[in-house]
């Protein structure tokens, strides 16, 4: 639940938002055409993006890019609630400020999605710059504001080891066309449901399992749950993990139901199976 939403528009676009939310909530970003800058002052989270996921905690930043990005913030043991800052960076207003310095690629170099940021101290003192506009609107101007972003490009360049203003706007911005056989094998083994990876197809559920079916001759739920079998029994095969272990290596909710899937395919128990192997 969002307990608190704050805004600071740049012309006719909302450009900063800081955000207060009580888990559990499903944070679901979808960029077409606009990178996006997200300082996580509270929580800790786990973000998924087409082809990677990268854990985020307290103090921490990441950028994305143009793209489709989900996060399930749940409730943690030492914190309640989550408060993030989102940074929203659209082509347009970059294109304004740069001008010929913003031309970028038709198709991207490199395929990563999310780009973290260490805490710094150069990072939180930006951030409290940032925090203190919430307070002080009458400070606010296009102005100030597009000072502000130069100043988190500038940031973003130090921390990335980015001399070049080109290279940056390329590794944010330009295009990368999502495959779909390459989402699906990047999230075999997380916690991604089917609507999830439809999601970060940036298809609807139903064209998601049509164009599965095309690719792999298979349903997605049916393909996925007999490609993590059939890592439990690789792993059954040559590892001391715990059958617990092995289910929550493979995406299953608990031991039981790997052993009841695993004696539906195999026609055994994971560890009748295991003492059978080392026989």
């Amino acid at each position: 639940m969002i307990t608190n939403h704050q805004k600071i528009e740049f012309g006719e676009v909302t450009l900063i938002e800081k955000v207060s939310i009580k888990p559990p909530f499903r944070l679901s970003f979808n960029f077409p055409d606009e990178a996006c800058f997200i300082y996580f002052d509270k929580g800790s989270t786990q973000i998924k993006a087409p082809y990677e996921q990268k854990e985020v905690h307290s103090k921490e930043a990441v950028l994305l890019r143009c793209g489709t990005y989900f996060s399930e913030l749940l409730p943690g043991l030492n914190e309640e609630s989550y408060t993030i800052l989102v940074f929203h960076l659209p082509k347009k207003v970059i294109r304004e400020i740069y001008q010929e310095h913003f031309p970028v690629s038709a198709q991207a170099e490199q395929e990563s999605f999310i780009r973290k940021v260490d805490p710094s101290s150069v990072l939180e003192e930006f951030i409290n710059g940032i925090q203190s506009y919430f307070h002080n609107r009458s400070m606010l101007s296009d102005e100030l504001l597009k000072l502000k972003i130069q100043e988190l490009i500038l940031l973003l360049q130090k921390t990335g080891n980015t001399t070049s203003l080109r290279k940056l706007f390329n590794e944010t911005f330009s295009p990368v066309e999502v495959n779909l056989k390459q989402v699906v094998h990047s999230h075999i083994f997380t916690d991604c449901t089917v609507s999830d990876l439809a999601e970060l197809c940036n298809m609807s559920l139903s064209t998601f399992n049509r164009q599965f079916r095309k690719v792999f001759d298979d349903s997605p739920s049916n393909y996925l749950k007999n490609k993590r079998l059939d890592k439990a029994k690789e792993l059954l095969l040559h590892s001391s993990f715990s059958i617990g272990e092995i289910a929550f290596k493979t995406c299953f909710y608990d031991a039981a139901h790997l052993s009841n899937s695993f004696k539906d395919k195999f026609g055994c128990s994971p560890s009748d199976y295991r003492k059978n192997s080392n026989e």
